[in-house]
């Protein structure tokens, strides 16, 4: 529900006359402090609209004037006043479209950036899981790039093993071929004296 608006003629004019009752200026600031507030570019054409009727006033109390003619003196205070309300009607419509457009396009910019900020923890969460997905992918290749480091040790450990043992086979093969040559030798040398000492048939 909107506002009653602070500043109009009524009030304009109540302000006014509690300032001339204590004895103070008319002025522009000082009514806009007992109103409490207020569009400036609403309330100074009333202000000057008042000065002007009370001036006619004051005019008109100064010197005898055929009714007539204070009639019409009264009717142009009553059409100056009626012209400043609607000037300052005009200005205060004015300064609520004003309003009302700052409005809208304030609330247009902060739905522009809300949009902006979702989209950016949006994009953050994404990126938040790209990132524990490239984790979770170099934790497993660490993983198997070490089970492949273990399994190549056992294989070294493995191979020089078997080098030890086939070195120790070639050794045992190369003693057993040498026995096998002193033994093929004695073999013969047995036989050839047993050649030599065999009798002779008739």
């Amino acid at each position: 529900m909107p506002r009653s608006p602070l500043i109009t003629p009524d009030a304009v004019d109540r302000a006014a006359q509690a300032l001339v009752a204590r004895g103070q200026p008319v002025t522009n600031q000082a009514i806009h402090a007992l109103l409490g507030g207020g569009s400036m570019s609403t309330l100074v054409p009333l202000v000057r609209a008042w000065k002007e009727a009370q001036k006619e006033r004051a005019e008109l109390d100064t010197i005898e004037i055929p009714e007539e003619v204070l009639g019409h003196a009264r009717d142009l205070a009553g059409r100056i006043w009626r012209d400043a309300l609607a000037e300052a009607s005009v200005a205060s419509d004015a300064l609520r479209r004003e309003y009302r457009a700052s409005q809208q396009k304030a609330a247009e910019t902060q739905s522009e950036l809300l949009d902006t900020l979702n989209q950016a923890e949006v994009r953050h969460q994404d990126l938040e899981r790209e990132i524990a997905d490239l984790r979770s992918q170099i934790d497993t290749l660490r993983s198997a790039h070490d089970a492949q480091a273990l399994d190549l040790a056992r294989a070294q450990s493995t191979i020089e093993a078997l080098k030890e043992k086939v070195a120790m086979l070639e050794g045992t093969i190369t003693k057993a071929e040498a026995r096998a040559e002193r033994a093929e030798e004695r073999l013969a040398l047995v036989a050839q004296g047993n050649a030599g000492t065999s009798p002779r048939r008739p």
